[in-house]
């Protein structure tokens, strides 16, 4: 699942997937990952969020790990950290650059990209989205067919 840093990943989960028996993680940095739950924290509330560690030698080894027990993983897609390779795309009528990383977690792992985002309406309400992206690679094809 790939997203954006817009809306929110708790609100994802509860509402995107009610009633189903799905476990989600969220491939980050950890430091990020621990500023969040503290943040949370702060708040009296706590994170059911799992965490798989970006930049880690065991990084992918994780993210297929929890694939093959049937658990989703999330990335967010819209930053740019330093050393990140980057592709430039058409969108929304321009070209734009966006950090390649994900489509090739995705390539690797031979998975589909599925956007999502959860979007705040006002109030209590809550406007979830998943949209297929890329369908699922195949053995024979290097890239994702987006």
């Amino acid at each position: 699942m790939l997203s954006a840093h817009m809306g929110s990943f708790d609100v994802t989960r509860d509402i995107g997937l009610h009633g189903r028996d799905v476990v989600v993680n969220m491939m980050m940095y950890e430091e990020n990952a621990q500023k969040l739950n503290a943040v949370i924290a702060s708040f009296g509330g706590h994170s059911r969020m799992k965490v798989i560690p970006i930049g880690t030698v065991d990084s992918l080894i994780r993210a297929k790990d929890r694939l093959d027990q049937g658990e989703w993983v999330g990335i967010l897609g819209d930053r740019v950290v330093a050393n990140d390779r980057l592709i430039r795309v058409p969108f929304l009528g321009s070209e734009a650059t966006f950090p390649a990383g994900p489509f090739l977690v995705a390539s690797a792992l031979k998975v589909p990209v599925v956007l999502f985002v959860c979007l705040y309406m006002g109030g209590n309400h809550y406007k979830e989205y998943f949209e297929l992206f890329c369908r699922r690679d195949d053995a024979r094809t290097p890239q994702p067919r987006c």
